[in-house]
């Protein structure tokens, strides 16, 4: 339900900010002892050093390292140290940087009231600056063959009276510097240019490589190595010389991760009202394989914090827009694949038929094993040799397991569905398509009239029947609902409705869905109170005139009468079953002796049916007092035999000869051949007569 222009979403996105406070890393990755032992082994540097000192601080992107910059200026505050940041990659030039560098370490003293070291410290930049100036000068000049040099030069130190050297100003910056303690942090230095990254270390290495000052680069080592990498320089030990003491962020521990994981899910699943199936998702994140002794799950995707959030964005900003339609569990496992195997994602995406779909019955499995042989091979071109890839995937698809051993093979079982994995083809698209229009009648129609039945609306439930009849998708609900079963509240106001669906909605369709309607019919009496079943199924089976349907729901419940949930208590005893079946023949006998018309509209299931209620002599009999007449006769001949049809098969003759005897009925003809040879049924039979009379 989409909220109003005057609603607040309760929805937000993870930025990849990193940890600000102790508090923060102790839900994350605890690097604050990390942290702590840095600030102090700088604090004990500074008691017996003044000399500069840069430490590099090197780990891959979302590794980590603003997060340990940020806790040790934390364990640094209670100290004398002073802490200043600066970020390279925000300025766009050289000058910028350089000048920008300088004008926060002279912010940094001017803010003490010390003016007289600020000043003497934007004094050697300007010197510096000028000197540099004059070198780009010079160059341009000479290449121009300007003559104007000497003007220009001392345009440049006109106010540079005293002529002191930049090692004199350094030297006195120094001394001034020796009652103070500065970490400089400067972060992200792989994102500037190269050149920029040879500036920056030619600052912190020669032009501020003042006394008690530390700085602290954060960078990845592979990504500034391969910047500086050219056919004079090996980048690696160009950095070698820069840094004095190389750290490396400590990597996360697979616990380490999975943690923050689950303690995420678990904030996004209550967000979002989602209840999440906590051995399902044990089972997809990290799972150990007693057989390969290994790990295996989509845990082992993730590296690092920014993989973390990366994915709790995606994860979070889709299911908002299809979480009634997927399982959850199942869609957090299709989201790190979407992340982090591209390729794989595109190749489950498009092999439905393989992943989801049985191409062959258990027993064809079993007696072909060239199809599962096939079906292995796909499946292998798709995993490789990835045992991590093929155990995510037979997890979620459990048919890729069965392909390899056919006698365990199961079907789509009515779990997959209910629980909408993406395993069953109900489902399978909408994982992909983030859209539940793509699936024939979504969860949310479903859970609409599973509302309706459970609020006791008959009205609103059978209009929503017709709508579904309409769109061809009643039978597909149904289908659904016996997987649904369970969410049903009121299972005796639905049993009821079931038995009258033949005379409310349509009778047609009733009989076109009796099938899957008995076993919808069984969970719910089985629902029902132990007590009161019997007698609200007896009034059920006095008010239904459907004969064909109330008996094969008798002999359904018969079949499963001792289900294993059921506490070795069965669904009907043998006398109210005995009780049922009674009513079901004396309404049998009543249709026979009553309903003619009804009896040679479905002939053969009306046989059946006598049939299996022990009633064929009570038909035949029917059936013969039917045919005496000539009326009765045709009516019986055009039972089953059908005028669209160039020849009826030998077939339907000898079935139809189970309930009459074919001899009489040629001798009625022979009685009557005058008043009705020429009607087509006739003809067609005596035609079919004599061709199945000679062979039998």
């Amino acid at each position: 339900m989409k909220p109003t222009p005057n609603e607040k979403s309760d929805f937000t996105f993870t930025t990849e900010k990193p940890i600000e406070s102790i508090i923060e890393d102790e839900k994350g990755l605890n690097i604050n002892n990390y942290a702590e032992y840095l600030a102090k082994n700088i604090e004990n540097y500074f008691k017996y050093n003044s000399d500069s000192l840069t430490i590099g601080l090197m780990g891959e992107w979302g590794s980590g390292k603003t997060s340990i910059l940020n806790l040790t200026e934390i364990h640094l505050e209670n100290s004398d140290v002073k802490v200043m940041k600066f970020n390279p990659w925000i300025y766009s030039s050289y000058n910028q940087l350089i000048e920008q560098f300088f004008d926060e370490l002279i912010k940094q003293f001017y803010s003490e009231n010390n003016y007289d070291l600020g000043d003497r410290i934007r004094e050697y930049w300007i010197k510096i600056n000028k000197t540099d100036l004059a070198k780009k000068t010079i160059i341009h000049l000479i290449a121009s063959k300007n003559n104007t040099l000497a003007n220009i030069l001392n345009d440049i130190f006109k106010y540079d009276s005293k002529e002191t050297s930049l090692e004199k100003i350094k030297n006195d910056i120094n001394n001034k510097l020796q009652d103070y303690k500065i970490v400089c942090i400067i972060d992200d230095l792989d994102r500037v240019s190269t050149t920029e990254i040879h500036e920056m270390f030619k600052l912190i290495k020669i032009m501020a490589d003042f006394n008690n000052i530390i700085y602290i680069l954060s960078f990845d080592k592979k990504i500034i190595s391969k910047s500086l990498d050219d056919k004079y320089i090996d980048g690696e030990k160009y950095i070698e010389k820069i840094i004095n003491i190389a750290l490396d962020v400590p990597l996360a521990t697979h616990l380490e991760l999975k943690n923050i994981i689950l303690n995420d899910l678990t904030t996004i699943s209550e967000k979002h009202n989602i209840k999440l199936d906590e051995d399902r998702l044990n089972t997809i994140l990290d799972h150990w394989d007693f057989d390969t002794k290994k790990s295996h799950g989509i845990l082992y995707f993730f590296k690092s914090i920014r993989d973390i959030k990366r994915f709790n964005n995606l994860l979070e900003f889709n299911i908002e827009l299809i979480k009634e339609e997927v399982n959850f569990e199942d869609f957090i496992a299709i989201t790190a694949i979407q992340i982090f195997k591209p390729e794989l994602y595109e190749k489950i995406k498009y092999n439905e038929s393989l992943l989801v779909k049985y191409s062959a019955s258990k027993d064809e499995y079993l007696s072909k094993p060239e199809i599962a042989e096939t079906e292995q091979h796909e499946f292998e071109e798709i995993v490789g040799d990835n045992d991590n890839i093929n155990y995510i995937l037979k997890t979620l698809f459990p048919k890729m397991s069965f392909i390899y051993d056919p006698k365990y093979i199961s079907d789509y079982s009515s779990t997959y569905d209910e629980k909408l994995l993406i395993c069953h083809p109900n489902h399978f698209k909408t994982y992909f398509k983030l859209n539940p229009i793509v699936k024939t009648i979504t969860e949310e129609e479903i859970s609409s009239i599973i509302n309706y039945i459970n609020c006791k609306k008959e009205q609103e439930i059978l209009e929503a029947f017709e709508n579904l009849n309409e769109k061809d998708n009643l039978d597909k609900f149904f289908d659904i609902l016996n997987n649904r079963a369970n969410k049903i509240k009121e299972p005796e106001f639905f049993l009821k409705l079931i038995f009258s669906l033949d005379r409310k909605l349509n009778e047609e369709v009733f009989n076109n869905n009796r099938h899957i309607l008995k076993k919808i019919c069984l969970m719910l009496i089985i629902k029902i109170n132990s007590k009161n079943r019997f007698e609200i199924l007896k009034n059920e089976y006095y008010g239904m005139n459907h004969l064909n349907f109330l008996f094969e729901l008798l002999i359904h419940v018969k079949r499963h009468n001792n289900l294993p949930g059921l506490k070795n208590e069965a669904i009907l005893t043998e006398t109210e079953i005995n009780e049922l079946e009674n009513i079901i023949k004396d309404k049998y006998l009543i249709m026979l002796n009553k309903h003619s018309n009804y009896i040679t509209t479905d002939i053969f299931n009306v046989f059946e049916l006598g049939r299996d209620l022990k009633l064929e002599n009570e038909f035949k009999n029917t059936i013969d007092n039917l045919i005496s007449t000539k009326d009765g006769l045709l009516e019986f001949l055009k039972s089953y035999i059908y005028p669209d049809m160039n020849r009826y098969f030998e077939s339907e003759i000898s079935n139809a000869s189970q309930f009459s005897n074919m001899e009489t009925i040629k001798e009625r003809i022979d009685e009557n051949y005058d008043e009705i040879k020429d009607v087509l049924e006739v003809k067609k039979f005596i035609k079919e007569y004599n061709m199945w009379k000679t062979d039998n």
